[in-house]
């Protein structure tokens, strides 16, 4: 049995703070009801230990009747962790207003929404949002909470168990735009959908790339005075010659996909550290750098000049060939400091250099668990000089 899910502006309004926020942020804004109306919030039931989707239930119905802040819940929404971003450069000196953060909350419509501010950053955000069709399972012998557990992936798809069916619901997908006085992010997350009704249809990845490129191509008409950065100089030059044999930092290349002489070459990083044969050094390398250490290797043993100096050396000739002067479509590597090892920097850089796809989009791919895009984008803003 399949059907559709009929969504009033209410559900939709649920459906966003679900999808939108994490348990814990659900909880502070809650609970920033009981500062400005004790006596609202004492009425609802909510406490410390309700469930997310009491939580959900709670904020969607105090937006409806004006008592949540909506630029706090708003900043809540952009603050939380987005993985991919995008950058520009330049400065901006009007930030007009699109639609109202009342709309955002509680209606479906798409488009872009604010601006708010951010004071303790100093920096001005937007929100746009377009919605998709999604068909995702809804349990119909259970009543559990896929929300219940606190520690909420970040993982944007439903989950549910027991007897379920199909049901084809709007699911809205959202991006951060947030601008600083010299620089500006505009920062999302992914997410997988199925285009069918059908149990055993695979899953998608959403093509956010069509909807960025199409945002970056608009926003010259309503916020001039922003450029996008160009990865190359950024990544290839600056970066690459600043850091990459400095003895204060290790640069570790995780992966590259690359072009040579109309050969395509991918190489990234397995679970674990791969031992490079024949090395008297007892180093260790990963992905694309191990592979470009076996390759001189096994060159240069044939003429008898395998010592450590000449592999690595050669190494370095065979990665530069690959990353910076092959036909790069996209190149990862991390930066750790050489006595704290500490990691300074990781990210994935796309460098857009295809007319269609993924690889038409200048993005870049960070990690939650070193900052996310926030993190990711500070430090890139201080090697271009506008942080």
């Amino acid at each position: 049995m399949r059907m559709d899910s009929p969504e009033s502006p209410t559900d939709y309004c649920k459906r966003q703070l679900n999808e939108s926020l994490r348990f814990e942020e659900l909880r502070h804004i809650a609970f920033s009801v009981d500062e400005s109306d004790p006596e609202y919030f004492a009425a609802s039931g909510i406490h410390y230990d309700s469930r997310k989707e009491q939580l959900v239930d709670f904020v969607a119905e105090a937006i409806v009747t004006g008592h949540v802040n909506l630029p706090y819940a708003a900043l809540k929404i952009c603050r939380r962790p987005c993985i991919w971003f995008t950058m520009l450069t330049g400065q901006s000196s009007q930030f007009p207003q699109r639609e109202s953060l009342h709309k955002f909350f509680s209606t479906n419509d798409e488009g872009w929404f604010g601006p708010l501010q951010d004071e303790e950053v100093g920096s001005s955000l937007y929100i746009y949002r377009y919605n998709f069709f999604d068909y995702v399972t809804q349990a119909l012998d259970s009543t559990a909470d896929a929300g219940d557990n606190p520690d909420v992936s970040d993982d944007d798809s439903d989950n549910c168990s027991g007897s379920d069916t199909l049901v084809r619901v709007q699911r809205p997908w959202c991006v951060i735009f947030e601008i600083f006085p010299r620089y500006a992010v505009l920062s999302w997350n992914g997410s997988n959908h199925r285009t069918t009704d059908t149990e055993s249809a695979p899953e998608h990845q959403f093509p956010f790339w069509i909807f960025i490129k199409k945002l970056l191509d608009e926003m010259p008409a309503w916020l001039p005075g922003l450029v996008l950065i160009d990865p190359y100089n950024l990544f290839l030059s600056h970066l690459w010659d600043k850091y990459r044999n400095h003895p204060e930092y290790s640069w570790e290349d995780v992966g590259a996909r690359s072009e040579q002489d109309g050969v395509a070459m991918s190489a990234r990083a397995g679970g674990g550290l791969r031992n490079v044969i024949g090395i008297g050094s007892n180093r260790t390398l990963k992905g694309i750098a191990a592979l470009a250490e076996r390759l001189a290797y096994a060159a240069l043993e044939k003429v008898n000049l395998a010592t450590d100096n000449n592999v690595q050396t050669a190494r370095e000739a065979v990665l530069e060939q690959i990353i910076k002067h092959g036909a790069i479509k996209s190149f990862e590597f991390a930066l750790v400091g050489q006595l704290s090892q500490i990691l300074i920097f990781q990210a994935h850089i796309y460098f857009g250099a295809r007319e269609k796809g993924q690889d038409s989009l200048i993005h870049f791919r960070s990690y939650q668990k070193h900052g996310g895009a926030s993190q990711t984008s500070k430090f890139l803003a201080r090697e271009l000089g506008v942080l």
